[in-house]
């Protein structure tokens, strides 16, 4: 029962003043002990404070109270449809946390719960809008859940169907009135800016619908994030800083230790080595020193790119010194712990990752290949023009740059073949040269010793499916 207290606590559990949230939550409990709608409200604090603080604490306990709330919701009358679905969003909840922290099988099994919870409600209450959000959302990831797993999401009867699932999350959105759950609605509205993103890899529509949905984001920190990372993820990265620099900073919001590690990478993807004090103010906030290990890589850089060599070498050894279950560290170890990154090289990365393509390339050309002084550095030149180039859509160029770093054949770090044989494969795919297309993207199995494998490999799959079934 949505009480004037809960009424209260949802407008600020969305914008992630969940302190505030919780005390009107924490209200309406003395008010009313026998409002089962508290759990569903104290399940989204504790799985927005886990998402946002990413501290190991908050997953153990929003996962040690799981089994008191799923027991509170069973207690419902079977005439009201949040029954099914309050336990069918906790446990879709815990899985987004576990498969953040790449407890995939746990995932799996939560998604499994999830999908049957709903599959009942839909039947039971077939115009309770609130079940397409959840059908959406778990049609469109279920691709993401790595293939070793999929047997647990056939053992439920589901399918992964990325357009029925956008479809349902739109139909939720349109349909979606006042009466609903405000934070059931702005999630559908960030998961379908993100999912445009993400899966449909359309630019402009991405942004377009994440700008739309984020109109609040100078008031609602959860709008801000979604923002930043849309704006990131779309070439936009002015849009980015800017959005940052505007964060609302009130106590009464949760801290959100990442954003400053977004903050100072934007500003270093455009060579603004300000970004430093963002690394720093990450590092120290941060409370798990393995998710530190990202700002130590990118502090190294800043050190570098201002001639400081003793801090590049300091803050780079203390990066490759932190175990990261599961990291990806592209090229930051290849060469050991006294390896220099070419300069022209890093800026030319740094700069297409800002989505800044004109100066990647012009800064890339002020270095002639001929003057690189071994295979990794040839290797990695050939690489950043055919991203750049494939980026700006002069696929021509793309190709081949792309060819002679697979031809240059640098064994110590494979991704870069890797990654440009399946990137040959989507420009093939999209030239509509299928079979060529298939030809590349199952090289991508050729290579074994890279970062990103699983990830690649996985895309490869994915474009061989669907080119089969075309």
């Amino acid at each position: 029962m949505l009480s004037p207290n809960l009424l209260e606590a949802q407008k600020h559990i969305a914008s992630l003043r969940l302190d505030k949230g919780k005390a009107y939550v924490e209200a309406e409990k003395k008010a009313n002990k026998f409002n089962q709608a508290v759990y569903f409200f104290e399940n989204y604090i504790d799985f927005y404070r886990a998402l946002c603080l990413q501290n190991k604490a908050d997953f153990e306990n929003i996962e040690k109270l799981k089994t008191v709330r799923l027991d509170a919701f069973k207690k419902l009358d079977a005439s009201n449809p949040y029954k099914l679905f309050a336990q069918a969003e906790i446990h879709l909840q815990s899985a987004f946390l576990k498969g953040m922290n790449q407890e995939y099988l746990g995932a799996a099994w939560d998604f499994k719960s999830c999908y049957q919870l709903l599959s009942q409600n839909e039947k039971l209450f077939p115009q309770f809008i609130a079940n397409k959000k959840d059908l959406g959302l778990l049609k469109s990831i279920l691709g993401t859940i790595p293939d070793s797993y999929h047997w647990i999401i056939g053992m439920a009867g589901m399918k992964a169907d990325l357009n029925e699932g956008m479809a349902l999350l739109k139909e939720y959105i349109e349909k979606a009135d006042d009466n609903e759950i405000l934070m059931e609605r702005k999630n559908a509205q960030y998961f379908y800016a993100l999912f445009n993103l993400n899966f449909l890899k359309n630019k402009p529509e991405a942004w377009r619908i994440a700008n739309n949905y984020t109109y609040d984001y100078k008031t609602n920190l959860m709008s801000l994030c979604v923002r930043v990372f849309a704006a990131k993820g779309t070439d936009n990265n002015e849009v980015c800083i800017a959005t940052l620099n505007e964060r609302p900073t009130s106590n009464e919001y949760i801290n959100f230790p990442y954003l400053e590690m977004m903050h100072g990478s934007a500003l270093l993807q455009k060579l603004d080595l300000s970004a430093v004090n963002h690394f720093k103010k990450f590092i120290s906030a941060n409370k798990d020193i393995a998710d530190s290990k990202e700002a130590y890589l990118k502090l190294s850089w800043c050190a570098w790119l201002k001639n400081d060599t003793a801090n590049y070498l300091l803050y780079r050894n203390i990066s490759l010194n932190i175990s990261k279950k599961g990291e990806k560290n592209l090229l930051a170890s290849s060469g050991g712990k006294d390896f220099f990154p070419e300069k022209t090289l890093l800026k030319a990365r740094l700069l297409f990752d800002g989505g800044n393509y004109a100066q990647a390339l012009e800064t890339i050309q002020e270095k002639p290949i001929a003057t690189l002084k071994n295979s990794l550095e040839k290797a990695e030149y050939t690489y950043r023009l055919g991203r750049i180039y494939h980026e700006s859509n002069k696929l021509s160029k793309a190709i081949e740059n792309y060819d002679l770093t697979i031809k240059t054949n640098y064994k110590e770090n494979e991704y870069l073949a890797a990654n440009s044989c399946l990137q040959l494969g989507f420009i093939y795919q999209k030239l509509k040269f299928n079979q060529l297309a298939k030809t590349f993207f199952n090289k991508v199995f050729d290579y074994k010793n890279y970062d990103y494998k699983n990830y690649l490999q996985q895309q490869a799959k994915a474009a061989i499916s669907k080119l089969e079934k075309s």
